[in-house]
């Protein structure tokens, strides 16, 4: 990994944590690397060494059902970039960019037999179940198991997530499963849709951390020997890692997100620091980003979302970037270089919507979501 990559959402600017109690990352500031991994871990654990406080207060895997079914769970879709539909926000068969092809009703559509897609959704382990022997409590995190279609999740079975050019299965909503063409693994690979690759990327993250002194105990098994590292620390292998960075970069937090990150707080008492603080991603895993930078550095953008004719974009310790913004359609609307350490950029022209928002010099390479009203 040769940048610093860094990645911020509109609803979380810079280091700010989005609902995270006071002082509940205080152990976590100013660590950089595998010591923050560690502290993260002590935080979102079961039990505090210091103290005995518990944190993370496990559920059953059948309390998942409810979970999901909860009104701001992140998993029912009340989203306008969505169908805001109220059915199933699953990411196997969400269609972003259209209609649906089928949806599934919270709690009348719990598998179940299927044989097809569309007829029920259950628990899909982000991190497969046959890695860790179905053990609790990673068998029951709802940090890292998603709601999904039934038949997609059975399409996909223990193969990692990657990247996919000529697939040999492609589900309703464009779902690809065929040979990686990401560096580092030509095996078999499933490749969900843009929109949900940074979701499952953080997911992951977090699995990584929660679960970093587990992974070396009994019941673990990597089945295709080419996704989990024996360093606890490192926990996935480098080209998985790669993957899920990118992922992260090119897909930034979104309100589902916040509000399933609320929703596991109040289910089992721990949260996915890497929704809360983003940053945290590129401060464990990218060997070149140091605590000096992590301290330093800073981008703010504001109004967002945009009140009025300018969106306010403030630097700290960066100088030289380049910015980009694309409409949701992927269209480049705006591409010039930011020569000031406070910039006014006009969005009169701008449609209401969502915009990806890039900015980029030789070392920094950073995406926010902007929206206009």
């Amino acid at each position: 990994m040769k940048y610093i990559f860094t990645l911020v959402s509109v609803f979380a600017f810079t280091y700010g944590f989005a609902q995270a109690p006071s002082n509940y990352y205080n152990s976590a500031q100013g660590l950089t690397g595998f010591q923050l991994k560690t502290a993260l871990k002590n935080i979102i654990d079961d039990v505090d060494d210091n103290n005995g406080q518990a944190f993370h207060n496990p559920q059953t895997y059948s309390d998942l059902w409810t979970a999901y079914a909860n009104t701001n769970s992140g998993y029912i879709d009340n989203y306008n970039e969505f169908d805001n539909d109220g059915f199933l926000l699953d990411v196997y068969s969400e269609n972003p960019s259209g209609n649906d092809p089928y949806n599934h009703t919270l709690v009348s559509d719990q598998c179940g037999n299927f044989n097809g897609e569309g007829v029920c959704y259950n628990r899909e382990h982000l991190l497969p179940q046959s890695f860790f022997d179905q053990q609790l409590p990673m068998r029951s995190d709802f940090h890292s198991t998603f709601p999904t279609d039934g038949q997609v999740n059975g399409y996909r079975g223990n193969l990692p997530y990657g990247e996919v050019n000529n697939p040999n299965l492609t589900t309703l909503n464009g779902t690809k499963r065929g040979p990686n063409v990401f560096p580092g693994y030509s095996g078999n690979v499933f490749e969900p849709l843009d929109e949900f690759k940074g979701e499952i990327a953080r997911a992951l993250f977090y699995f990584a951390v929660r679960y970093e002194d587990e992974i070396n105990t009994s019941g673990w098994d990597d089945p295709i020997d080419n996704v989990l590292n024996p360093n606890a620390n490192q926990f996935y292998d480098d080209w998985y890692i790669d993957l899920l960075l990118s992922w992260h970069l090119s897909d930034p937090v979104s309100q589902e997100e916040l509000d399933r990150n609320e929703n596991g707080f109040t289910f089992q008492n721990n949260r996915n620091p890497f929704i809360d603080n983003p940053i945290w991603v590129q401060s464990i895993w990218d060997e070149n980003f140091s605590t000096d930078e992590f301290q330093n550095y800073d981008i703010q953008l504001y109004p967002n979302p945009v009140t009025g004719r300018f969106l306010n974009i403030k630097t700290k310790g960066i100088s030289d970037l380049n910015i980009e913004v694309y409409n949701i359609f992927g269209q480049q609307i705006l591409s010039k270089k930011l020569k000031n350490s406070t910039n006014q950029i006009s969005i009169e022209q701008w449609s209401s919507g969502i915009y990806l928002l890039k900015l980029s010099n030789i070392n920094i390479k950073e995406t926010f979501k902007v929206i206009v009203p």
